[in-house]
């Protein structure tokens, strides 16, 4: 994929080297090109993850199908319930990325739509990781309350200790999986929007 260095490098030698000027048509085909690869590379992740859900939405099933186990029910449905949601969106992602890659606007107009739309891809998808974490917390207690209750250890199970030690263990991994969510949205798509960014930038600048 060409850099945005590379285009003026490029541009710049044809001057020196054939002393006419550039035309906005040419410099616009090499922007649109390089946009063309980078929603190309965001596609093939978006497809990646969505394979993922698609997987995780078998596993799902085929463990509640294999295990007959009140908890596990429970768990197994809300990961269908949650792929099947994810998975939804990521195919819309990749329709609104693809219908913009074949749109013939002007270069700036398509960089603003897909920037608007990465955008608020990446938000909503930090944001939704760290709305289900207090959910998880709630739906984790719910769960163990029906394993408890469905093996009757009610008497020789202390559910102050219990909680207690799950909450501070759910604790350090809601901080991780914070800190894991911003490495990991960055590095699928947050490096491509700071590279569209960089590219309107570099429009509106001239």
């Amino acid at each position: 994929m060409m850099e945005l260095d590379d285009i003026k490098q490029l541009l710049h030698a044809k001057l020196e080297k054939e002393s006419i000027p550039v035309s906005y048509a040419e410099i616009a085909g090499q922007l649109r090109q390089n946009t063309k690869s980078i929603t190309s590379k965001i596609r093939k992740t978006v497809l990646t993850e969505f394979l993922a859900c698609a997987a995780f939405f078998v596993a799902a099933l085929l463990t509640t199908a294999w295990y007959q186990q009140l908890p596990i029910y429970w768990f197994c449905g809300a990961t269908v319930l949650f792929s099947a949601g994810f998975g939804f969106y990521l195919l819309r992602l990749y329709g609104d990325v693809k219908r913009y890659d074949r749109h013939t606007h002007p270069v700036k107009r398509n960089l603003e739509n897909l920037i608007n739309i990465l955008g608020r891809f990446i938000r909503l998808y930090f944001i939704a990781t760290v709305a289900f974490l207090p959910l998880i917390f709630v739906f984790g207690i719910f769960v163990g309350y029906m394993d408890v209750n469905h093996r009757h250890l009610q008497e020789h199970f202390s559910w102050t200790k219990g909680i207690s030690l799950y909450a501070g263990l759910y604790g350090i991994w809601s901080v991780l999986t914070i800190v894991f969510a911003k490495w990991y949205i960055n590095r699928l798509y947050g490096r491509h929007l700071q590279h569209l960014k960089a590219m309107l930038q570099d429009i509106e600048n001239g």
